[in-house]
């Protein structure tokens, strides 16, 4: 994209909206799409000259196609575990605040960068 494109783009927005880049995270989300948040647009210098960077208020990571697959096997497994751990706890019957425990068990045997509920930051 380029940046008359993006221009074009925008003067069809309202001037109050949001600016926000979609992610990937590693946990299952309701709600709105998780994004992150454009908090800066800078021109690029040196070897970036000639591009438009966009930083956000979290971190990007970006993967190779085999880092992605190998991820996406990781977070398929977690969400396994995780799945497996609230049918056997009965978590369609828990009060909120017995779900709320159920997920510590749940997390216990999932890599950290799986561990977490919907929607969080």
């Amino acid at each position: 994209m380029t940046v008359q494109e993006l221009i074009e783009r925008l003067q069809r927005l309202r001037p109050e909206t949001e600016v926000v880049v979609s992610v990937h995270v590693p946990y299952d989300s309701i709600g709105p799409s998780p994004c992150a948040r454009v908090i800066q647009a800078v021109s690029g210098f040196d070897w970036d000259n000639g591009t438009l960077q966009l930083h956000t208020d979290g971190n990007l990571v970006k993967f190779n196609d085999e880092q992605y697959a190998a991820f996406q096997d990781m977070r398929k497994e977690a969400r396994k575990t995780r799945h497996d751990a609230w049918n056997k706890h009965g978590g369609r019957n828990l009060s909120w605040e017995d779900a709320k425990k159920l997920e510590e068990i749940m997390d216990k045997d999932v890599h950290p960068l799986f561990k977490g509920s919907y929607n969080k930051e």
